[in-house]
């Protein structure tokens, strides 16, 4: 997603980069296995298999009450508790490492969206992927 903070491209492609790569490499560990099985056609054939199963055993119904789930918690709550939190220190943050230099809408950016980054973005990742029914079935 990108910002219009005048960020450098370069980053944005770095930090996209590492969103794919972390989705990637949370497959294997929600499926509880080696993290070489990921250069397998028959680890993603048989998880493509299993997604598309559970998807269409739990579509519309449990789906939507899922979303609507994930929607009242993780993003409103979600979002709202780190605003907070944000909005809280924010001050204290710019004394801690010395950023009275710096932009003050810069810097409470770079602090919201960082605490966005380590937390809501990996929990919904994690979120889709159990949606889908990865790591709720053994396959070994």
């Amino acid at each position: 997603m990108l910002q219009n903070l005048d960020t450098p491209l370069i980053l944005e492609l770095v930090v996209e980069s590492t969103r794919i790569i972390m989705f990637v490499l949370m497959v294997p560990l929600l499926e509880k296995r080696e993290y070489a099985v990921i250069k397998q056609k028959t680890f993603w054939d048989e998880l493509l298999a299993s997604a598309s199963l559970k998807l269409k055993n739990n579509f519309p119904h449990i789906f939507i009450a899922q979303l609507v789930i994930y929607i009242l918690i993780l993003a409103v709550l979600g979002n709202v508790l780190i605003r907070i939190l944000v909005n809280s220190s924010f001050l204290y943050i710019i004394e801690l490492f010395s950023l009275d230099g710096y932009a003050e809408s810069a810097v409470y950016h770079a602090y919201l969206y960082f605490l966005k980054n380590i937390s809501i973005i990996p929990l919904t990742m994690v979120f889709v992927l159990k949606v889908i029914g990865v790591g709720q079935s053994i396959r070994r």
